[in-house]
């Protein structure tokens, strides 16, 4: 397209130029070759008028068209943009969606949790309310000052009560005697043995009497306390000794295979083996 604008031009000053140069060579204006010359530049006149004017309008179409173009690139980058802020618009919002869904499953899953371990608590409560639970009860004894008797009471440990309690308590040096006397006392020995106490059942925190002990006569005894309930067996070994005219009491609770003991007294002055240990 520039290549027909600078032929306008160059046409434009070429007949200016041409025209002077023919005025100055022809003196005579009317002869036919002068008027044909004239014609023929007018011509090329006429002609590069045309194509300067058909440039024009070719270049004004062509800018028309590369605006329009523009215009439209515009137009799609402004939708494009338009249409990308509205993804992340959609994407933000979803994405706050999810974060809330996120907090309602998280808030949903600590209340199950909380739900799980309530209902725990609560089977927990109410086997330990049917069966007794963790809790456990003990045979103790109290000697007053210088006195050889006492009562012997059971008291409760835990949260629950305890259910069909039966209590033997064996005298171990009575037994022993009997285990000398070998056939002579296999009867005697055998109802020792087989002798137990219906005690039923005991309220939580509370106390039953049990009987009394009257240890005259001795200065050491010995028992073994097997306990039955609900919930399990209880075994207590009861040792007694009577040091300086004062009875001393050792006695601990052992429940099913544990280790530890679940109660454990030793009197100050109760007699130690060379270990500082009770024999129990």
């Amino acid at each position: 397209m520039i290549w027909f604008k600078l032929f306008a031009v160059v046409s434009g000053a070429a007949y200016a130029f041409c025209q002077i140069l023919l005025d100055y060579i022809w003196h005579d204006k009317r002869t036919r070759l002068h008027k044909r010359a004239r014609t023929i530049i007018q011509a090329v006149v006429c002609l590069s008028l045309l194509v300067t004017a058909w440039t024009v309008w070719r270049d004004d179409q062509s800018q028309a068209e590369m605006k329009h173009q523009m215009a439209s690139l515009l137009k799609d980058l402004g939708q494009a943009r338009q249409e990308a802020k509205d993804r992340d618009e959609a994407l933000r919002k979803k994405n706050e969606e999810l974060l809330a869904k996120s907090d309602t499953i998280i808030q949903k899953t600590e209340t199950i949790a909380d739900l799980r371990r309530e209902l725990a608590q609560a089977s927990r409560e109410s086997r330990g309310q049917v069966t007794g639970g963790a809790s456990f009860c003990y045979g103790n004894m109290s000697f007053a000052k210088g006195s050889d008797k006492t009562m012997l009471v059971l008291i409760h440990k835990g949260k629950y009560p305890l259910y069909n309690l039966q209590i033997s308590m064996r005298d171990v040096e009575r037994l022993e005697k009997l285990f000398a006397l070998g056939n002579r006392a296999t009867e005697q020995l055998k109802a020792e043995l087989l002798k137990a106490t219906d005690i039923g059942d005991l309220p939580a925190n509370k106390v039953r009497l049990l009987g009394d002990l009257d240890l005259r006569g001795s200065d050491r005894k010995t028992y073994s306390v097997q306990i039955e309930a609900r919930n399990g067996s209880f075994y207590q070994p009861i040792r007694l000794r009577k040091v300086d005219g004062e009875w001393k009491v050792a006695t601990q609770v052992m429940i099913g295979n544990r280790k530890e003991p679940a109660y454990k007294r030793i009197d100050e002055g109760f007699p130690l083996n060379s270990r500082g240990e009770v024999d129990w």
